[in-house]
Parts: structure tokens; sequence; C-alpha cells
């Protein structure tokens, strides 16, 4: 079968055009609220997903810095900002370790210097003692020379008068009344 001719049918499209009007009025005027609504759900995501956990990591800083080596800050996600918060955690290990390391090596220094210190005072207490004993040995020196001098001389003048008292001119007079 062959079909020929054309069909003309005639319709009113003002319902249509009022409709597809009536959807760009909408579609204009849900424009801003859905961009708004939008924005406002980038905003919740961002404070959530970024800004919080950089305030956490920012007042872990602040932390750490006032000297809390024992702050951690809770690895909530296994995102960039969560691989920062656990490095950070280990970075505040880290320096506890160290901190403490130096800790006891500073106590351990104070006390090999207390021992030292102690040790210095008995030696030189010693050298004291020994400058003492010195002193003493050099007066006994001084005093025996001193003392040996008048003696000596008082040595030689009796050796000479014991002398001259056994000569024979001298054991008569000392013989007669």
């Amino acid at each position: 079968q062959k079909v020929l001719g054309v069909l003309d049918v005639t319709m009113s499209l003002a319902t249509v055009d009022v409709t597809i009007a009536s959807g760009q009025r909408g579609l204009v005027a849900n424009l801003p609220i859905a961009f708004c609504s939008i924005v406002v759900l980038f905003a919740v995501l961002i404070w959530h997903l970024v800004h919080r956990p950089v305030r956490r990591l920012f007042k872990g800083t602040r932390q750490v810095a006032a000297g809390n080596l024992d702050h951690r800050i809770d690895v909530s996600s296994r995102d960039e900002i969560g691989e920062l918060a656990d490095s950070f955690n280990s970075m505040t290990r880290e320096l506890k370790r160290a901190h403490d390391e130096l800790r006891g090596w500073a106590s351990n220094l104070e006390l090999r210097v207390e021992e030292k210190t102690a040790e210095l005072k008995k030696i030189h207490e010693h050298v004291l003692q020994v400058e003492r004993l010195a002193s003493m040995g050099k007066l006994a020196a001084i005093v025996a020379h001193e003392i040996n001098n008048p003696l000596t001389g008082i040595l030689a003048s009796s050796r000479f008068l014991l002398k001259k008292m056994a000569a024979p001119e001298l054991a008569a007079c000392a013989t007669s009344p």
C-alpha cells in the first residue's frame, strides 16, 4: 500500500508555551535557592571534612608548643588530613621520647657532677693536709736550725773548756785550796 498525502493537524500550543514559561520561571526562581543549597552543602562538607580537622591540628601544635608532649590528635579518617594527624602524633611521641631521654641525661649528668665535686673536695682537703704537714716540717727544720746554732757554740765552748781543764797547769790550780 502506498500512502500519499499530507495530514494537516492544527493544535494550539498556548498551554505548552504557558507550561514551558512557567517551568522557566520556576527554574529561574529555584536556581538561586538550589545554588544557595549547594553552597551551604559544600560549606558544611568543607567545615566538617577540612576546617575541623585542620583546627584540631592547629590546636595540637599549640599544645605541643606549650610543652604538652602527651597531646594526641584523634585520627578519624585515612585521607591526607588523617595522615597528617597520624604524622603529628608520631612526631609528638618521638619528641616526648627524646625529651625524656634528655631529662635522663641531665639528671645523670647532675649526679656525675655532684660525685666529681665531692671527689674534688676530698682531694682539696688532702692537698690542704699535705700543705699543712709540709709547713710544719719546714717550721720544725727552721726551729731545729735556730736551736742548733747556739747549741753548737755552747758545745764548742764546753769542749774548749774541757781541754783547758785537762791541761796540767790548770789541774794543779783546780786541786789547791
